[in-house]
């Protein structure tokens, strides 16, 4: 998957994208041109688009690690983390267990009830590999 780099400027209603370049070092030479809030941002180029089937959504779940309860809340592929190009698959996004926190998935599923069962699954397969039992 390529990368291309782009100069913006602004923020909110006052954001544009100003120019698009191939590599980082365009990016960096060509930056102080369009001033000093100028920023470079990464974008990802034909960005694999997930296969769903219809009448699905995407939900990101959470499990808080103090009462063991699973959240879902609805997303969408412009979430910082599919937009974030250190990421390389939203399919294998998965984060887990970590001290003072809960940890993290996305599925697909027709509503939240079935989001939080699909993530309830993966979240019980990930602990049972996490203590070697499975």
């Amino acid at each position: 998957m390529s990368i291309c780099y782009a100069i913006s400027t602004g923020e909110y209603s006052d954001y544009q994208v100003c120019a698009i370049f191939t590599t980082r070092e365009k990016a960096e030479a060509a930056k102080d041109a369009y001033g000093a809030d100028a920023e470079i941002e990464e974008f990802r180029l034909d960005p694999v688009i997930p296969d769903r089937s219809a009448g699905r959504r995407l939900y990101d779940c959470s499990k808080c690690l103090a009462s063991g309860k699973v959240y879902a809340y609805s997303a969408n592929l412009s979430d910082s983390t599919f937009c974030d190009s250190s990421t390389p698959n939203y399919a294998s996004y998965f984060e887990p267990h970590a001290k003072g926190k809960s940890s993290r998935v996305y599925v697909y599923a027709r509503d939240r009830e079935h989001a939080v069962k699909i993530a309830a699954e993966k979240f019980a397969k990930a602990e049972a590999i996490q203590a070697g039992i499975a």
